[in-house]
C-alpha cells in the first residue's frame, strides 16, 4: 500500500509525484516526457532506506512489486555494523534494476550519526583518483 505525499507536478524533464511506503519511507517518483542530457552513470546508484522490522516486509513486497525488481539477497542477520546498531541483527534487502540499487536496513531507529540520515551513496573505481 503506497500513499500519495504530493501530487504530481511539472519539473524540467517531466512530471513527479512524492509517495510514502509502509515503514514511512517517501520517495520521489518521476515520468521524463523530455530526454535529459547527461552522460549515463558508469555505475548504479545505491538508495538506503531505514525501516522497522514490522515494517520490512511489507516494504520489500511493495516496492519489489512496484519496481518489477527483485530481491538479490536477504540477509536477516547481517552484520549491525552495515546499519551503524551496536550488536542488532538487520536484514538487509536489495532490488535491482539497471538504474537503481535499494538496500533496506531494518533497525530499531536508536542509530548514531550518520546512520539513518544517509540515504544514497555512489560506487567509485578509485576513492583516491582525482577528477
Amino acid at each position: 500500500m503506497r500513499d500519495v505525499v504530493v501530487s504530481t507536478f511539472p519539473d524540467v524533464f517531466g512530471r513527479d509525484a512524492i509517495i510514502e511506503w509502509p515503514g514511512g519511507v517517501h520517495m520521489q517518483l518521476y515520468w521524463h516526457t523530455k530526454a535529459p542530457n547527461y552522460a549515463p552513470l558508469q555505475t548504479v546508484p545505491e538508495n538506503r532506506v531505514y525501516v522497522s522490522q514490522q515494517s520490512a516486509q511489507r516494504f520489500v513486497r511493495g516496492f519489489v512489486e512496484f519496481s518489477r525488481g527483485k530481491v538479490v539477497s536477504d540477509d536477516s542477520r547481517a552484520p549491525a555494523s552495515r546499519s551503524g546498531g551496536p550488536a542488532r541483527p538487520t536484514g538487509a534487502y536489495a532490488s535491482n534494476r539497471t538504474s537503481a540499487r535499494i538496500a533496506v536496513l531494518v533497525t530499531d531507529g536508536h542509530l548514531p550519526y550518520p546512520y539513518g540520515r544517509e540515504l544514497m551513496g555512489y560506487e567509485v573505481a578509485n576513492l583516491s583518483a582525482r577528477p
